[in-house]
């Protein structure tokens, strides 16, 4: 290893001395590695004599190898390429071609001979505009090496630029609709545009402007006074916009509108001037149409404007009338313009939000930030509606600037234009806050009202009650105690119900789960007093249900609680009572419903299932439950197609009653 970076270093140096003597012309002979074999090139003294040709030259030049690399290249040709010459030589040629002429340039070096106008690109990044001419160098017949020779075409370039600039400018000039007139230093015609010919009568060229051109005044303090535009323009000043009069000797006058300055070099001397004339003397005489038009309209807007006077002192009366309505009304109207989002409130809208009319930004978004923030959603989906065309009316809140809230009523229509789409939003905003603090205390004394009125029913039915149990105490017959006692319960489950409506948030449904607690605790209190055999379990759901529903459904689980305890368990026996309560949409197994027979297809619409089971000795076979002849039972039936409900009997291993049923506000 140690032997082979040896190696590198002495090929290293070689390499480097080499590049050395090609360079400063120190060789007498060069060998060249070829596709095939190697080529010798030699220098004798008429090389050297050809080298230092080569260096004077102002052309830059190179030879190439047949891979492109440059073997040799002259200071020139690095200058060109603004890099170092030790840089350029060794380097390949091809990096310094522009991509666009990559193509031209090798096809030139395929063919052997040839030139090409090319761009180069430097070592600075700039692009350079070249003359390339190519010969090859050959070794028997076989092109081995090529020669370029770069001319630089910037100054040939900017040149060309120059001299198109000045064809375009004398093509302006000639062919442009005003008078331009270029004239050199002693005030002598040199370029004009067609137009001037016939202006002053005759071929202007190389005779003097003013003589030939008298211009004078058309308005002003000098009016009538001769004007010297390029005497002016010599001396350094120049005339912008001025109106002048030209009276040639054969024709009517003109009026043209006279523009003069002078022409300097690039050293700032003054080489001579550009006057431009336009003809205005159409404008004129339109403009003096226009006067005597302007004169007659103005008498007739002297009359108009006694008219509108008139019409605005009583369209003003009227707006005070209509301001005066509003604020007593406490409305106003507003229009909302979709193009521009600028937002026209009237004094009222103002006075509502307590806003001067200064402070408020007259966008939709302006307004939206006064809306209260948990009505901001509502109103922007009742305005994305109005603009689909559907009618606008929400009520929210507002909060004013001393944090007070408010509630308004807006209403509004939408206009649309030919081609429906929304254009414009009129409406009317109205401050509803007494309104509806009168509505929430005349809807909280009703709640009062309702809620004393449940009450005195509770105690109604609770007064009677006790006169049911007073009245027992008279009698010793069991048939007749029992029917009196049963008589107690449907009572008693009725009051809970007013009770619970009473004590409840709601004025017009009970949590039916929470009632369901304090009947059955009533009822096993009366039935199952010092039996602790007898147990209960309930899955409820809270359930809200009306009264209508509710009073129903609790005289039902009266009956069926009630018939629980008095015949399902003998004397001493242990047994259990479930009640299930739950909505249609849970899980089967949750509400213990595994009926799903297609008999009753109707069932399957009704969103509430109660169960009421128990694991006692129950029902007789030969009792028909549909047709029983005992009267809870056929309350029982009765109540439950009063509730447009639906009840299964199943006697396997105790007694299940399944019922399905909805609530009078679900119907609604």
């Amino acid at each position: 290893m140690k032997e082979e970076i040896e190696s590198l270093k002495t090929r290293l140096e070689e390499a480097e001395e080499l590049k050395r003597a090609i360079t400063e012309g120190d060789l007498d002979a060069l060998v060249i590695p070829g596709p095939e074999e190697e080529l010798i090139f030699t220098l004798d003294s008429a090389d050297r004599a050809y080298r230092v040709l080569v260096e004077t030259m102002n052309e830059g030049t190179a030879t190439l190898g047949f891979d492109g690399s440059i073997l040799y290249c002259n200071r020139q040709f690095a200058e060109l390429l603004k890099m170092p010459l030790q840089a350029v030589t060794g380097s390949s040629a091809y990096q310094f071609i522009e991509p666009e002429n990559m193509a031209a340039f090798k096809a030139v070096l395929e063919q052997g001979r040839g030139a090409e106008e090319i761009k180069l690109r430097t070592g600075e990044g700039g692009s350079l505009p070249v003359y390339l001419s190519i010969s090859s160098l050959q070794s028997e017949g076989t092109p081995n090496a090529w020669c370029l020779a770069v001319t630089d075409l910037t100054a040939q370039k900017k040149n060309e630029e120059i001299l198109a600039a000045e064809r375009l400018a004398r093509s302006i000039i000639e062919q442009a609709a005003e008078a331009i007139i270029v004239c050199d230093r002693s005030g002598k015609i040199i370029r004009f545009s067609n137009s001037v010919p016939g202006l002053c009568g005759c071929d202007p060229k190389f005779q003097k402007f003013e003589d030939i051109i008298n211009l004078s005044f058309l308005e002003g303090t000098d009016v009538g006074k001769s004007i010297f535009p390029v005497t002016s323009a010599l001396k350094g000043s120049s005339i912008l916009g001025v109106e002048a009069i030209l009276e040639p000797e054969d024709c009517e006058q003109f009026n043209l509108l006279l523009n003069s300055g002078p022409l300097k070099n690039a050293d700032g001397e003054i080489i001579g001037c550009v006057v431009t004339l336009t003809d205005i003397t159409e404008r004129k005489k339109v403009e003096e149409t226009l006067k005597k038009a302007h004169e007659t309209l103005e008498e007739k807007v002297k009359e108009c404007t006694a008219e509108l006077e008139e019409a605005c002192n009583t369209l003003l009366e009227n707006e005070i009338r209509l301001n005066e309505a509003q604020k007593i009304a406490h409305v106003g109207n507003w229009d909302w313009n979709l193009l521009t989002n600028e937002i026209y409130w009237s004094d009222e809208i103002y006075r509502i939000f307590r806003l001067d009319p200064l402070e408020f930004g007259r966008t939709y978004d302006a307004f939206l930030n006064y809306v209260d923030p948990e009505d901001r959603n509502r109103v922007n989906n009742a305005t994305q509606k109005a603009l689909n065309g559907e009618p606008f009316s929400i009520e929210c809140g507002i909060i004013l600037p001393d944090g007070k809230r408010s509630i308004i009523h807006a209403q509004g229509d939408v206009v649309f234009d030919e081609k429906n789409i929304p254009v414009r939003i009129r409406g009317i905003i109205q401050d509803i806050t007494e309104r509806k603090m009168a509505e929430e205390a005349l809807e909280k004394m009703d709640k009062i009202r309702i809620k004393e009125i449940h009450h005195r029913i509770k105690n109604n039915l609770q007064v009677i009650c006790s006169l049911l149990s007073l009245e027992a105490e008279k009698f010793s017959d069991a048939k007749m105690l029992e029917a009196l006692r049963e008589s107690r319960n449907r009572v008693v489950s009725m009051a809970l119900i007013h009770e619970e409506l009473y004590k409840g948030d709601k004025l017009d449904a009970i949590d039916f789960a929470a009632y369901l607690h304090k009947l059955t605790a009533d009822l096993f209190n009366l039935y199952n007093f010092g039996n602790e055999n007898i147990s209960l379990s309930m899955d409820l759901e809270q359930i809200y249900l009306d009264m209508d529903t509710a009073i129903p459904l609790g005289i039902i689980v009266n009956e069926l609680i009630s018939n629980a305890l008095k015949h399902a368990f003998p004397a001493g026996k242990k047994g259990e009572i479930y009640i299930n309560l739950c909505r249609t949409d849970t899980p089967a197994s949750r509400c213990d419903v595994s009926d799903h027979s297609t008999d009753h297809v109707e069932k399957d619409s009704l969103p509430y299932t109660l169960t009421v089971m128990d694991n006692g000795r129950g029902i007789s076979e030969e009792i028909e439950f549909e047709n029983a002849e005992s009267l809870g039972l056929q309350l029982i039936n009765i109540l439950v197609e009063q509730i447009d409900g639906w009840i299964e009997l199943e006697r396997d291993q105790g007694t299940k009653f399944t019922i399905r049923f909805n609530s009078v506000e679900n119907l609604s």
